[in-house]
């Protein structure tokens, strides 16, 4: 038994030292990604009723965004992540089939930039195999997939715009819903604050490379990401009160584009419901990254290996 124990100890601890100086010449990561990018919130959907849930995202909207980050090592567990994300989001009721979304007609799309910072956890420890890849040899095989899952904070902007005649507008200025003229209803902010959250599973190419995917949630502060929240106004109010330059036309097409001001009954809209007021936003960006392992200077910065 005492001879197993030193056997034990003569293979052990080599390995575990060289673990740990590699842990600790390899505490950074620099990573990059891209992927599609999904929103969830009044407009757009999937068929049947309106969901706050997965189930009720709208693909046909589907964009594309990128990020760049870093993570730090902390110990064989626990990490932190910082990355900025920027992509675009969509969301359009021509695509879904419930027929009150449908029926409103609004569309809008928008640029998010996002900073995020986040406590990751790793759920399975990477395993080294044999060092020689030869058949018929038993024992151990190397564990080169991670897993991870990760929360934190961040702060990010958005901006809605819709198209009216083949042009661009921004919504936020116009206040769709009556925030330039009621005194109940304020202008939006841009910038918000997020919960970000996600999933990770990953790969190791090599020692310095890993490749990986990842499932990111923004749970948000705002429901108006796609400038719909509560009820409809007048639009002949909201396009009296746009800003100098913002054309009446498609100031009332984007408060209500079933608003037809010749129509004896157009008031019929008012005070309707527009959107959900009771569910905030939120958007996901799902990112194939690229990992690519940075050794410490003498000072603990991190550095290129060559």
């Amino acid at each position: 038994m005492r001879k197993i124990f030193i056997l034990f100890l003569l293979f052990a601890v080599p390995f575990a030292t060289h673990a740990q100086r590699i842990f600790n010449q390899h505490k950074y990561e620099l990573v990059g990604g891209v992927g599609p990018t999904f929103f969830l919130g009044d407009l757009g959907g999937g068929p049947g009723l309106g969901r706050h849930s997965i189930l009720d995202l709208d693909f046909l909207s589907t964009r594309i965004g990128g990020s760049l980050g870093m993570r730090y090592l902390l110990d064989n567990r626990f990490s932190i992540y910082t990355a900025l994300t920027a992509g675009l989001i969509s969301g359009n009721d021509e695509f879904t089939d419930e027929p009150s979304r449908n029926r409103r007609d609004l569309t809008f799309r928008s640029p998010v930039w996002d900073f995020t910072a986040r406590l990751e956890y790793k759920i399975n420890q990477e395993t080294r195999g044999h060092i020689y890849l030869l058949k018929g040899v038993r024992g151990q095989k190397g564990n080169k997939f991670i897993w991870r899952v990760n929360a934190g904070v961040g702060v990010f902007y958005f901006n809605p715009k819709a198209e009216f005649e083949g042009k661009w507008y921004e919504l936020q200025p116009l206040g769709t819903e009556g925030q330039n003229f009621m005194a109940t209803r304020k202008p939006y902010s841009r910038v918000q604050m997020c919960i970000p959250g996600g999933i990770e599973v990953s790969y190791a190419a090599s020692r310095y490379w890993t490749w990986s995917f990842e499932i990111g949630p923004r749970f948000t502060f705002t429901d108006y990401i796609d400038d719909v929240s509560t009820s409809y106004v007048n639009p002949d109010l909201v396009a009296g009160h746009a800003p100098d330059g913002y054309p009446k036309e498609a100031a009332r097409y984007f408060s209500n584009p079933k608003y037809d001001e010749t129509d004896p009954d157009r008031n019929r809209w008012l005070n309707e419901k527009r959107g959900n007021s009771f569910n905030n936003d939120m958007y996901i960006v799902c990112l194939f990254k690229v990992h690519y392992k940075m050794k410490e200077t003498s000072t603990g910065a991190p550095k290129f290996t060559r």
